[in-house]
């Protein structure tokens, strides 16, 4: 029989169950225990034990006089051959004294406290119970009544979850590297001895402090980066120069790593720390040596194609020229970029083989002439049918030999548009608390309004027995009353105010549904399928009719290949649909482009890593930066008086979107191309 480890003295949370412990107390501690044969159980008792899956018996000395069908199961023999055993061959050798003791307590008439114990199965299994003992009576006569509930499944469990973080521990002693871990209080936990030489030299070996990461001595560069860590971001650090008490100085490489548990919540996380200063003192001895060699020309062409390989694992373009722009680099991004091989530009005039650039010349030009430093941002451009950014920045260089410029452009479309988001995202929240607020505050007078109406209209139009009587106290009949405000229109006075009021109720509670998120149905749908439902509805929408017939307008949605789906609510995403189209029309129509071209629209349907996107765009003027930023806020309107639009179909549809949907909606414009709604939207997982 294996050894197991020492057993605690509770039962684990899990498992404790007070109101099944009252019910079995309640039918066998009952007193007067009824007559019966012995060794035979009452009917009631038999009845609820046979239902139960927790084990129970009612002992007499050592010899079970009872037990029900779980508790023979649990020790895997039949009631007939326990009732013939005693109970103390059951349970393992070494917790034999700690369940004599609690039997005997039990026996003294008190009841023991609940505990673990091992017990030996007749097949020769070992089995975890959870035990409670309890003196009652039997047949009139002093019993005590065992309760045992198998937490051997729990028990493998926490085991295994022993085992595990007795490796994991094990790892990170035997690890070369600084390891430590945090919780998600930001507490340390634990740590080797590599990262305490570094970061705790003072501390005991094996010693838990429990301090916060921010009590350390950390750099500024790591503490700042702890934050976005801990909120799931994994950060892997530069190169960072540290000082030992020695007054040496060490290179790290540092990592944060976030940590999940099993459910996937976050747990805490792990920094990681190499040292390589032994790295980078060599790397510093070789060049130090290749500057004094008499093969530097060598050396130095070498180095050149080392930086030629890291440039074509940078994912930024990389453009080397030289003083009279020609090109002496060409990275691997930069054929992906312009779609133009090494073998296409290197020794060829810049401006003559890569024309988008041409229209940067002078910024390129200044650079090298002048050795400053050049920097445009935000420069747009299309590709595949959809807008993108990158930055373009302009380094100039010179060396022994040679002296020209380093062209580095980095596509930031992604970072332009998550800075949309959350700009539309803080917005959006504000208005809708302040929206939120007015909502509440005019509900109040507006229900006395309303109850006012109401008694008014009791009052003065309902001939109630007390508006009667009290029409004849005052010297008139209540018919008169009726006659003269029928006379001077009171009723559709009255009803004029309740409509007001019911309209005034409906717009609060539009206005709350900017602070309150509604449950809808979702489900999986084509996305083609909901682009064609909005364009059906388009046709037939009474608001864009009043502008123009929608059937005139060249509609370009040509969807090719077996379409995704995506889980949302269909109604809401038609809704949205059909709103961008009205604004899309309405801005070709009001805001006319060049003279003889047709009004179009052009749906488009693509993937973009986890998301579906549909882009709609228009073939009208572009709209102002200042407009894009702003049109999704409530309430904002480009339309002039007397138009209508109210500012709040957009607003809404980004709350669709991105609250109820957890997508992403972005708008741009740009001369000479139109504008172009893009709605991003999460892919339909298949389990």
């Amino acid at each position: 029989m294996s050894k197991t480890n020492a057993h605690p003295t509770a039962f684990p949370e899990k498992v404790k169950r007070p109101s099944l412990l009252s019910r079995v107390f309640a039918l066998f501690a009952a007193a007067p225990a009824p007559k019966h044969a012995a060794g035979a159980a009452s009917p009631d008792s038999y009845a609820f034990s046979d239902h139960a899956q927790e084990g129970m018996a009612v002992l007499r000395g050592m010899r079970p006089v009872f037990c029900n069908f779980s508790f023979a199961y649990l020790l895997g023999t039949s009631r007939e051959q326990l009732l013939q055993s005693d109970i103390i061959s059951s349970v393992h050798a070494e917790d034999h004294a700690l369940f004599l003791s609690a039997l005997g307590l039990s026996r003294s008439g008190e009841a023991s406290s609940r505990f673990l114990a091992r017990f030996t199965t007749l097949p020769g299994d070992l089995r975890w119970g959870a035990c409670a003992l309890r003196p009652t009576t039997w047949e009139g006569a002093p019993a005590t009544l065992l309760f045992v509930l198998d937490v051997t499944d729990l028990k493998k469990q926490q085991q295994e979850k022993e085992a595990l973080h007795a490796g994991a521990r094990a790892i990170m002693d035997h690890s070369s590297s600084g390891m430590a871990v945090f919780d998600i209080f930001g507490s340390l936990q634990e740590a080797n001895a590599e990262w305490r030489e570094i970061w705790m030299p003072e501390d005991v070996p094996g010693a838990h402090p429990n301090v916060l990461y921010d009590a350390l001595a950390f750099p500024a560069e790591l503490s700042r980066a702890f934050p976005e860590a801990f909120a799931g971001v994994e950060k892997k650090l530069p190169t960072l120069e540290i000082p030992t008490p020695s007054g040496d100085m060490r290179h790290l490489r540092i990592g944060l790593y976030p940590l999940a548990d099993d459910e996937g919540k976050a747990a805490g996380l792990l920094m990681t720390q190499e040292d390589i200063t032994e790295a980078v003192r060599h790397a510093r001895t070789e060049l130090e040596h290749a500057a004094r060699s008499a093969q530097a020309r060598y050396e130095l062409l070498r180095m050149r194609d080392h930086i030629a390989a890291v440039m074509d694992a940078t994912p930024s373009v990389m453009i080397g020229i030289d003083e009279d722009m020609l090109v002496t680099l060409w990275n691997s991004a930069a054929e992906r970029r312009f779609e133009m091989s090494r073998r296409q530009t290197l020794g060829r005039n810049l401006l003559r083989v890569c024309r988008p650039l041409a229209r940067h010349e002078a910024v390129i030009l200044k650079t090298v002439r002048d050795r400053v430093f050049s920097q445009l941002n935000l420069m747009p451009y299309t590709e595949h049918g959809r807008m993108e950014y990158e930055d373009i920045t302009v380094y100039p260089i010179e060396t022994n030999l040679e002296s020209g410029a380093i062209i580095r452009i980095d596509n930031v479309t992604k970072r332009v548009r998550l800075e949309n988001d959350l700009a539309h995202a803080d917005r959006y929240s504000a208005v809708g608390m302040l929206a939120s607020g007015m909502a509440h505050e005019i509900n109040n007078p507006l229900s006395a309004v309303l109850q006012g109406i109401q008694n008014l209209e009791r009052r003065l139009l309902t001939d109630l027995p007390v508006n009667v009587a009290t029409a004849l106290t005052q010297g008139s009949t209540f018919k008169a009353i009726q006659d003269y405000a029928t006379e001077r229109q009171i009723p559709m006075l009255l009803q004029q105010m309740r409509s007001s009021g019911d309209r005034i109720a409906r717009i609060v509670s539009n206005m709350l549904q900017f602070s309150r998120r509604r449950d809808m149905a979702l489900a999986p749908i084509r996305v083609d399928v909901l682009v064609r439902e909005a364009l059906d509805l388009a046709k037939a929408d009474s608001e864009l009719m009043t502008i123009t017939d929608f059937s005139q307008i060249a509609v370009n949605f040509d969807p090719i290949g077996d379409l995704p789906r995506i889980t949302c609510s269909e109604t809401e995403i038609v809704q949205v649909l059909l709103q961008i189209l009205r604004t899309l029309v309405f801005s070709m129509l009001h805001r006319p482009g060049p003279v003889g071209r047709q009004p179009a629209l052009s749906i488009d349907i693509f993937l973009e890593e986890e998301f579906v996107a549909i882009a709609l765009r228009n073939n009208g003027p572009h709209l102002p930066p200042e407009v894009c930023k702003r049109i999704f806020e409530p309430f904002y309107t480009t339309h002039g008086m007397g138009q209508s639009g109210s500012g709040v179909g957009l607003s809404l549809a980004l709350f669709i979107i991105t609250s109820v949907h957890k997508g992403s909606l972005l708008c741009e414009s740009f001369p000479e191309l139109g504008t172009v709604f893009t709605i991003r939207l999460p892919l339909t997982r298949a389990d």
